[in-house]
């Protein structure tokens, strides 16, 4: 069909124009905000973002979906939305009042201050934006200017309750607890029926320690409004703050049955848990999980009710089934990865908790996931790397208690006994009434030798903890320290009595019972412990130390291996199964056997470390060498692997760089062990740097004080760097132990030549 030439010329303009038009932001405007009537937020926000995109300087829009966020408590966005708002609107009263209370909350108080200011010049009249104002002032610790601001916004109406709040709360803050009190009830006065005026006023009360009064405040509080959701949390959480968790209950049923959401439900559950209605929390949960916005939160506590209950497979199962869906759910990857800790995957633990941090260095969940990480580094001898991870806990969440006690345990092992202590103080000050950081404290005292204070500062907590297992051992340690042996064993008695498996009190009896000869005591004492304790590598090596004593070589070499096996990084076991062998001269047994247990299992590290231990003892060091070559590309970080094979290079004068890398990885694991501390040391001192030299070759000799190589060894450091005196006693206590060692002619020819 042909249509005459002035209709197609109409078509061609019609398709023009079509083709040319944008569309509106109001249309995507008004269809947000027909969604925000009908509570579909989500559907919302993305009918707002679709007209900001058409116009990003709409600074209405941006309110509308803050606000929106806000509804659907995710401040995080509502905060971009709204600072951009009061950008876009700075003569807006309204856009600077929201951008600074959320900036407020994230603790961003000089800008939200320029926001309430900027409120204040646009509305002198405006109290919201007064006390706004005077928030961030507090905020920013002036306590005076926001004094004066509240009191400006009681100028503008004598009733406003808000003010008098916060204006106690900086009187409290102060210590002025007699003004503060006056100035709460106050703000009850001029608005008896503010709930949050009578929660304030009970909150004072109930930190005071008047629970009596407290309680019947925030009763008066709840009676104004009996569905009030606040009121009824604030005093359920009081009953359970006051360990009457039963009361608590009506309290939040009643938030549950009022508003009727997930979120209110959850809370249910959350009260269950803790009351140990885990039938109770189970039947809310999954119902819960039907929602399927809710389905990820109720599934998790579903998991976290299995792992209380010790159904570690139901709850991996249900995590996994979170994580096929949500890949990057971050709570059921930490759940997950504690999980994995308790099953002895600690290697998939480490991966799965530091991919955490990784994955989002700013969530809040990133620093528990770095404490996990710091916890694994400890329990697997790699003190070094567990330092780093609660050291980044703290930069990440200052004043985390967990990660200050892991470091100040971490550095009393390595003999910083300042430095522990200084974390101990952190955790002390946060809460001075913390049990396990009080314990932390003696145990650095009686480390450092100062009893008297040991003493004092255990005396609170045996009048705090007078039946505690953890606070009597402590009473054992310091009464070994004082050499009351025979009050040492009945403390520690009593503590393996009422903790049966306490591994400390276990290995404190069996040393107390070695060091006074009774030797068949101990064989007794450790007999019982394998059978009713939980098999680790300190229990076997305790139990071969004690058959050692008693000379019964097959049970000592039995419990080695067994240590060896189950925790391949320690290096006691493997230094007592080597000697035990070179004292039997059974070395060419013991290497056959271990060659057959390579071939069996090629992976095994602790086999593949202990025929290169043999391999030494034998004078073989190209067979060692290659054997610990063959350990370490199963494992780089194998510390003893890598300790022996820098000594066999630095022994040959060759791969001087490589021998250094290898002796520092070997450090980073075994900080304490006098072996690798001379390793490295020495190669320092080979590669002329002899103030790191001496820093290691003195900790050797402080561990380990009548090895001669070690003395040799500090004596030349100290020579090449100088200190003639202590060169001197070094290389004397190296030749008094009358023993060959290699080096002994230049350690005579060093010290005879040294000045007087």
């Amino acid at each position: 069909m042909r249509y005459p030439r002035y209709v197609l010329i109409a078509l061609v303009l019609a398709g023009g124009l079509a083709a040319c038009a944008k569309p509106t932001p109001d249309k995507h405007i008004a269809s947000g905000d027909r969604y925000v009537e009908q509570k579909k937020l989500k559907e919302a926000t993305v009918e707002y973002r679709s007209a900001i995109q058409i116009a990003p300087n709409r600074g209405d829009v941006r309110l509308k979906l803050g606000d929106t966020y806000m509804q659907l408590q995710e401040p995080g966005q509502a905060i971009r939305e709204y600072t951009r708002a009061a950008d876009l609107l700075p003569d807006s009263v309204d856009a600077q009042i929201k951008a600074g209370s959320l900036l407020l909350a994230a603790q961003q108080y000089a800008d939200a201050k320029t926001r309430a200011a900027r409120a204040v010049e646009l509305d002198p009249k405006n109290v919201k934006a007064q006390i706004l104002l005077g928030n961030a002032m507090a905020g920013l610790k002036d306590v005076d200017g926001a004094i004066a601001e509240y009191q400006q916004a009681l100028v503008l109406n004598p009733e406003e309750e808000l003010a008098y709040r916060n204006i106690a709360t900086l009187q409290a803050s102060e210590g002025h607890m007699a003004e503060a009190e006056k100035t709460f009830r106050r703000a009850v006065e001029v608005a008896p029926q503010s709930i949050p005026a009578r929660m304030a006023l009970a909150s004072f009360l109930w930190a005071a320690n008047r629970a009596p009064e407290a309680e019947r405040t925030l009763k008066e509080a709840l009676a104004l409004d009996p569905t009030n959701g606040e009121a009824n949390r604030v005093l359920g959480t009081f009953y359970i703050g006051s360990n009457r968790i039963a009361e608590a209950e009506p309290y939040f049923k009643a938030i549950a049955l009022n508003t009727k959401t997930s979120a209110t439900a959850l809370a249910l559950a959350d009260y269950y848990i803790l009351a140990k209605r885990h039938d109770d929390a189970r039947a809310i949960l999954k119902e819960v999980a039907l929602d399927k916005d809710a389905y990820t939160s109720a599934t998790l506590r579903l998991a976290a009710i299995d792992v209380a209950l010790g159904l570690r497979n139901e709850a991996q199962t249900k995590l996994r089934q979170i994580l096929d869906a949500h890949p990057t759910e971050m709570p059921a990857r930490l759940l997950l990865a504690r999980l994995l800790v308790v099953d002895g995957k600690r290697d998939d633990a480490l991966a799965l908790a530091s991919s955490i941090a990784k994955d989002d260095p700013r969530a809040a969940i990133a620093a528990d996931a770095q404490g996990l990480v710091g916890l694994i580094h400890a329990s697997l001898d790699r003190p070094e790397d567990a330092i780093k991870a609660f050291e980044d806990v703290l930069k990440r969440r200052p004043r985390t208690p967990l990660a200050e006690l892991s470091l100040a345990r971490l550095h009393l092992m390595r003999g910083e006994f300042d430095r522990s202590e200084a974390y101990v103080r952190d955790a002390l000050s946060t809460n001075p009434k913390n049990p396990a950081a009080r314990a932390e404290m003696v145990r650095v005292l009686i480390a450092k030798g100062d009893l008297d204070r040991a003493k004092q500062e255990l005396s609170s907590l045996q009048a705090e903890f007078p039946n505690s297992p953890k606070v009597l051992a402590l009473v054992g340690a310091q009464q070994l320290a004082q050499n009351q042996v025979p009050a040492a064993r009945a403390t520690y008695t009593r503590v393996a009595q009422l903790a049966p498996a306490d591994v400390d009190a276990f290995s404190a009896l069996v040393r107390i019972d070695l060091a006074t000869g009774r030797s068949k005591d101990a064989i007794h004492r450790v007999e019982q412990g394998l059978a009713s304790m939980p098999r680790t590598g300190e229990l076997y090596t305790m139990a071969a130390e004690a058959y050692g004593r008693t000379g019964d070589a097959a049970k000592t070499e039995e419990w080695l291996k067994k240590a060896i096996e189950l925790e391949p990084t320690k290096l006691k076991a493997y230094t007592m199964l080597g000697l035990l062998y070179v004292k039997q001269n059974r070395l060419a047994e013991a290497e056959q056997n271990l060659k057959e247990t390579t071939k069996r299992n090629p992976a095994s590290i602790s086999a593949g470390t202990m025929l290169g231990l043999l391999h030494d003892a034998q004078q073989r060091p190209a067979e060692a060498e290659q054997e610990y070559k063959r350990v370490l590309s199963l494992d780089p970080q194998a510390p003893v692997a890598a300790n022996n094979l820098a000594w066999i290079y630095v022994a040959s004068n060759r791969n001087g760089d490589e021998a250094l890398e290898l002796a520092k990885s070997a450090q980073r694991s075994l900080p304490d062990e006098p072996n690798v501390n001379d390793t490295l040391g020495w190669i320092y001192y080979r590669h002329g740097e002899y103030g790191q030299a001496i820093k290691h070759l003195e900790a050797s000799a402080a561990k380990d004080p009548k090895s001669p190589v070690t003395q040799y060894h500090l004596g030349m450091a100290y020579a090449r760097d100088g200190n003639t005196d202590k060169a001197r006693e070094a290389l004397n206590k190296a030749l008094a132990a009358n023993q060959p060692f290699d080096g002994i002619a230049e350690a005579r020819t060093t010290l005879a030549g040294l000045p007087n």
